[in-house]
């Protein structure tokens, strides 16, 4: 174990562009010089680095680099990435526009399923899942649709208690002035 790196010290600043497979290689590059862990990336602009896991580094891996899965022209390339902002920004290419159809395909998605603001898909390949939210741009992300329905649901609670409370109190005309405000 490396015990002269702190916890959430950089270790590494790469420059972009990198093959997405790359990040996959750097970590398991760190894992074999500096030792197993978490790491963490931050990627700003044309500028990626990578600090030490917050709990530090464990053992060193021992095992030999794995190969190199194919040319990285036939991958997507990571040309800029932002992990500062929200949504995190990763401006990428790839051989033969694959991305460019990607992306496309994913717009035509929202229409064809009738999709106002985002949708919400599961990727597969072999054992490993993941889900996407494919969003409009400029619309409220679904926990921003979430807090919105929550106000709204806490705002008719209230108005509806404030109903009851009138209509105990035989103030139907109160009562009709807060259904009438409410909606």
């Amino acid at each position: 174990m490396t015990t002269d790196i702190r916890p959430g010290q950089q270790v590494l600043a790469l420059r972009l562009p990198i093959p997405v497979d790359g990040l996959t290689y750097v970590n398991e590059f760190i894992d074999r010089v500096y030792g197993s862990g978490n790491t963490t990336m931050r990627g700003d602009g044309s500028q990626v680095t990578i600090a030490a896991p917050a709990d530090g580094f464990g053992p060193v891996v021992r095992d030999p680099m794995p190969p190199l899965t194919r040319d990285a022209g036939d991958d997507l390339i990571v040309t800029e990435l932002n992990t500062r902002q929200d949504p995190i920004i990763w401006d990428m290419e790839s051989a033969g526009g694959a991305l460019g159809v990607i992306v496309q395909s994913q717009l035509a998605f929202l229409d064809l399923v009738g999709a106002k603001n985002y949708i919400s898909t599961g990727l597969r390949v072999g054992d490993e899942f993941v889900r996407v939210v494919v969003q409009r741009d400029g619309k409220p992300t679904p926990h921003e649709l979430r807090l919105e329905a929550e106000e709204r649901e806490a705002s008719l609670r209230d108005a509806l208690e404030r109903v009851r409370d009138a209509l105990h109190a035989g103030d139907t005309a109160r009562a009709a002035e807060v259904i009438t405000a409410t909606l």
